[in-house]
């Protein structure tokens, strides 16, 4: 016996529950649509997730409730995180910092390093986000990497802060309070 819901399109109200042995569903009403799901279709709730319409299990537990909503809030931190340190703005320009960029970072640091130690010249044209170059001598890109290696830090520790917090809540509204968006270093 398959179980139905009927809810809105943005699956933001849920209007009826019924579980059916024959026959078939009458018309959702406009706006609304008719979503199949296990039985007792009293226990599921319809979701959207990119655009497609999704069953899942209603839990009812406050505890697994705000365990899953803390979970999703610290998801969205890390991904503001990952967006604030692939990407930084630094006074010699706006530089990748992804991974790969990283390690060519600290390559070209060596490098200017070693040519400082030696007392010889360096110089490097380094690629900018937006593909254009900058030319920085020894001095200049050791600073480069400092930004660098600053602007990430100070990202983490804002990431680190709010998942404490996050953490530290006790209830639904409390968690709501906070504001993830806000505080992040420029």
């Amino acid at each position: 016996m398959p179980g139905f819901i009927l809810h809105s399109v943005d699956c933001t109200e849920h209007v009826q529950f019924l579980e059916m042995t024959c026959g078939s569903l009458p018309p959702a009403p406009e706006g609304y649509a008719w979503t199949a799901c296990p039985i007792p279709a009293t226990r599921y709730r319809v979701v959207l997730v990119d655009g497609v319409h999704q069953v899942i299990e209603h839990i009812e537990d406050p505890e697994v409730v705000l365990s899953a909503a803390k979970r999703a809030m610290q998801d969205e931190v890390n991904a503001m995180r990952a967006a604030r340190t692939t990407v930084i703005a630094t006074t010699r320009g706006v530089i990748d910092a992804d991974d790969s960029s990283l390690v060519s970072l600290g390559t070209a640091v060596s490098e200017a390093m070693a040519a400082k130690l030696a007392g010889g010249p360096y110089s490097i044209s380094w690629r900018l986000h937006d593909n254009s170059a900058v030319n920085l001598d020894a001095d200049e890109m050791i600073a480069l990497s400092a930004e660098v290696s600053a602007a990430r830090s100070a990202a983490y520790a804002h990431s680190f802060d709010l998942k404490a917090r996050i953490d530290a809540t006790s209830s639904l509204d409390a968690l709501r309070s906070i504001d993830v968006a806000q505080g992040w270093p420029q």
